[in-house]
């Protein structure tokens, strides 16, 4: 019986759906029947068909008539007296989004994503006989089973064009059953005056609550037929009326016939992406004729060198003759900080480097100092030699002039130490337990303290060590490089009818600029480079050096 009815079911939705293809084909003959005016095609754009030939998406909206096909007599767990529940209906609705993909010919690619309500109540009617004052009196007996569902169905579907514009489809939903509740009750209907169940209410085996073991996945099949109608002249937005009918293939609750079906009507939005217009014909315009051809004003531009004496003598060839010759010299170390009056601060002639500067310290590069501004360096040469012997300790012995406003300032002794010790820590990481910090009142071998110098010396912090490499002499290194001649010199000569913008004059060797000299307008007579004077850039190597100049006018 259960399986007929499905059948049943199945062949109901075919006529309905037979009967309205029908009834859309006669009219459409009817239409063609009648003269039509005709219209040039050149003054429209036919988009008629371009809902068959874009991407389309937008909303949908459907009323449903559910129907339920079910043999059973009770739900699992649940007691019920009922003689068996065969079928059920119930009205719904679905609402949701959905996309229409053109394939090739009349075929399509469609997808929807909605939710669906497919509630329905099972009823069952009992006819029996019950016992009013020992009598037998026939009876009836309602059963019923309210099911409120609702899931969240995907749909895809294969569309086809059947004629102008309208359309079949037919495909598979996997739907997630979101809401799932039932409420179920027993009512004496007959006779409505009097008798009683045993509980001595009209009303028995009252439950509701979550449907047990409903299944959390259903599968369905799903076909039905829309017409297009568009919207706009455009053809970019249509309504779609649609008939169609869903035949779900997985019980709703395991191990019970219970399938469910509905018969939708409703309508879709869609919008169609439109077509990019052609771009438009631009007639081709013939080419002015070419301008006559500017006269280029004249610009040349050479150049010639010359070697120049000490003496001033110029010789026409510049033959270049480098000497280097390589010097050294020591520097003592003065292992004082000297600080101001009654001040621990460091005092602003020392030479204090910033933690990116102290990267690039090299004591070669002090070569060309004096003596007082290595002296100036003292900070910085300690805390290289610290860096460059990490087994190698200081010890800083803070003093003072002890007399005046430092007389018995043996903490302000400390103080001066630890301003030491804290450059060496915080510019020149040194680790704290390798500085040793001492104090006193005057230096151990402390200057006269009836003079001003003599006091200013005894301000100071002294550096001490057991490592003689800490406090030993520098040592520096230069090459200095002897250019015979000392001086080439350049003669630029230039035509240019439109004046001089800029000059360039590059001196080079193996493709490496040695020297550049440059300006804007006139390009002076004579340049001059001054080997002396540029040690920097005097080529290092035998071989050609090759000089040019341009201008740019």
């Amino acid at each position: 019986m259960y399986s007929n009815m499905l059948f049943r079911s199945l062949v109901k939705s075919a006529i309905v759906l037979l009967l309205l293809l029908a009834g859309i084909e006669s009219g459409r003959a009817q239409n063609s029947a009648e003269p039509v005016a005709s219209v040039p095609s050149a003054s429209v754009v036919d988009n008629s068909d371009l809902y068959s030939r874009r991407v389309s998406f937008g909303a949908v909206a459907d009323a449903n008539l559910n129907e339920h096909f079910t043999a059973f007599k009770y739900l699992p767990g649940v007691p019920s007296c009922s003689p068996e529940f065969t079928h059920g209906s119930g009205f719904g609705g679905a609402f949701g989004i959905a996309a229409n993909i053109p394939l090739s010919g009349n075929f399509s690619f469609g997808v929807r994503g909605v939710y669906s309500i497919n509630s329905a109540t099972l009823k069952a009617s009992e006819a029996t006989a019950i016992s009013v004052g020992g009598v037998g009196t026939p009876a009836t007996i309602d059963h019923s089973i309210a099911a409120t569902l609702g899931l969240i169905n995907l749909e895809p579907t294969i569309n086809y064009t059947l004629f102008g514009q309208l359309h079949c489809f037919a495909g598979v939903g996997v739907g997630y059953l979101l809401q799932k509740q039932f409420a179920q009750k027993e009512v004496l209907s007959q006779p409505t005056d009097f008798g009683a169940f045993e509980n001595g209410s009209r009303t028995r085996n009252v439950v509701q609550g979550t449907l047990p073991d409903a299944a959390s996945i259903l599968g369905s099949i799903v076909g039905g037929i829309t017409y297009e109608l568009p919207l706009n002249a455009s053809g970019t937005l249509h309504a779609l009326p649609e008939l169609g009918w869903s035949q779900f293939v997985t019980p709703l609750v395991k191990g019970l016939p219970w399938n469910m079906a509905a018969l939708s009507a409703g309508v879709s939005i869609m919008y169609t992406l439109p077509v990019e217009p052609p771009p438009p014909v631009i007639k081709p315009v013939a080419p002015p004729p070419p301008p006559p051809a500017a006269k280029i004003p004249a610009l040349l531009a050479s150049v010639t060198a010359s070697g120049v004496d000490p003496d001033g003598t110029e010789h026409s060839t510049a033959t270049l003759k480098v000497e280097e010759i390589y010097e050294t010299h020591t520097a003592p170390i003065v292992p004082y900080v000297f600080f101001e009056d009654a001040d621990s601060a460091l005092p602003t002639r020392y030479v204090q480097l910033s933690q990116g500067e102290r990267a690039s310290f090299k004591t070669s590069d002090l070569y060309h100092s004096d003596r007082l501004s290595l002296y100036h360096q003292i900070l910085n040469i300690i805390g290289s030699r610290l860096v460059a012997d990490p087994n190698a300790e200081i010890t800083l012995i803070g003093c003072n002039s002890n007399v005046g406003a430092e007389l018995n300032a043996k903490n302000l002794s400390k103080a001066r130490a630890k301003t030491v010790a804290g450059y060496l820590e915080t510019v020149w990481n040194i680790p704290a337990d390798r500085i040793h910090i001492q104090s006193r009142d005057l230096p151990q071998s402390f200057s006269p303290r009836n003079d001003t110098d003599g006091i200013a010396e005894n301000r100071r912090v002294e550096i001490a060590s057991d490592d003689p490499g800490m406090l030993a002499p520098l040592t520096l290194a230069d090459t200095i490089r002897d250019a015979t001649p000392p001086i080439i010199r350049f003669h630029p000569t230039t035509t240019a009818e439109a004046g001089v913008r800029n000059w360039k004059l590059t001196a080079s060797q193996d493709n490496h600029d040695l020297r550049a000299f440059e300006g804007n307008g006139t390009v002076p007579k004579t340049v001059e480079w001054d080997l002396d004077h540029d040690q920097t850039n005097i080529p290092r190597a035998p071989g050609r050096l090759d000089y040019s100049l341009n201008v740019t006018d």
